[in-house]
């Protein structure tokens, strides 16, 4: 009897998935901000793919996908406290803390391609090698900054 994997020649799937993004600020200086500390966020994925077989036995398979990942989240914080202000409850002069927050929507269009291989037929467990990238789509970007005094 033959397998009913050696049947279909092409498979196709949906993957779907939550993402935690971290998010390093590098020379993220704010002239009357001051300096943003790192970032992370929490996201989600969703990709289309399939595998085309290169081996008679699917022991060896081409996968090709493409998607969309949500990487936002906050990107950091920086706090200045250069001014100072009369206290009116104290009457002494303290430091004005100022707090700003930068937040983004950051949509990605994900394109993958790989190798996927099984070195033992009777097991079902893969090895797998992929490259993804990313492409940012420019549209589905939006970036907020708050500020807190």
């Amino acid at each position: 009897m033959i397998p009913i994997e050696l049947l279909s020649p092409v498979h196709v799937g949906l993957r779907a998935g939550y993402l935690r993004n971290s998010h390093a600020t590098i020379d993220a200086i704010c002239p009357t901000c001051g300096i943003y500390s790192n970032g992370s966020g929490n996201g989600v994925e969703a990709a289309l793919f399939t595998e085309l077989p290169l081996h008679f036995e699917r022991r060896l398979d081409v996968v090709l996908g493409v998607g969309y990942d949500d990487r936002g989240g906050d990107l950091g914080d920086a706090t200045i406290s250069n001014l100072t202000v009369l206290d009116p409850n104290t009457n002494v002069y303290v430091p004005l803390v100022r707090k700003s927050s930068y937040h983004a929507k950051l949509g990605y269009l994900t394109i993958t391609t790989g190798l996927r291989a099984r070195p033992v037929p009777r097991y079902p467990a893969y090895a797998a090698v992929s490259l993804d990238v990313g492409l940012p789509l420019g549209s589905s970007a939006q970036y907020t900054e708050t500020e807190q005094i």
